[in-house]
């Protein structure tokens, strides 16, 4: 019978412990999913990006302009959401979290929303395509402030 109850106490525990695991980015379905803040489709993978909330709701864009403009209308708290991160330019599998992230702004880039900001993961790759484009350097503060001049979805040209 212990070995019974072992068994499957095993098995139990691993279960709950990914259940308390924190939220992580999700599968982005490019060409089907919808951006969450402008409604397009999301089709480049360079340029997307997610938050997670602490309850573990992920919302998804097409555009790190989106993204933080969506975090500028206040649909959700700030203190709610538990990640964000965005697809790194330079390797668009890799998902860069906030406090990795370099935003780096050039008209080379054709972004969704036109914000032309990519993202890429900190250190000397960022660097170099800085260099390379003579690229603007932005902090997270700045992309936000910058968001706020993008089309609003729905607002009339």
């Amino acid at each position: 019978m212990r070995r019974a109850a072992a068994g499957v106490a095993a098995p139990l525990a691993a279960a709950a412990a990914l259940a308390c695991a924190s939220p992580g980015p999700v599968v982005v379905h490019y060409g089907e999913d919808l951006c969450h803040h402008c409604h397009m489709t999301i089709s480049d993978p360079s340029y997307g990006g997610q938050v997670v909330t602490r309850t573990g709701r992920a919302y998804r864009f097409d555009d790190a302009g989106c993204l933080a403009a969506f975090l500028g209308g206040g649909e959700i708290a700030e203190g709610d959401v538990r990640g964000i991160w965005f697809s790194n330019y330079l390797d668009p599998d890799d998902l860069v979290p906030l406090g990795d992230a370099v935003f780096v702004r050039h008209e080379r880039f054709r972004t969704p929303m036109g914000s032309a900001v990519a993202v890429v993961r900190a250190g000397a790759p960022a660097d170099s395509l800085v260099a390379a484009l003579a690229a603007e350097r932005l902090t997270w503060s700045e992309v936000r402030m910058a968001a706020a001049t993008l089309p609003r979805p729905g607002a009339a040209p």
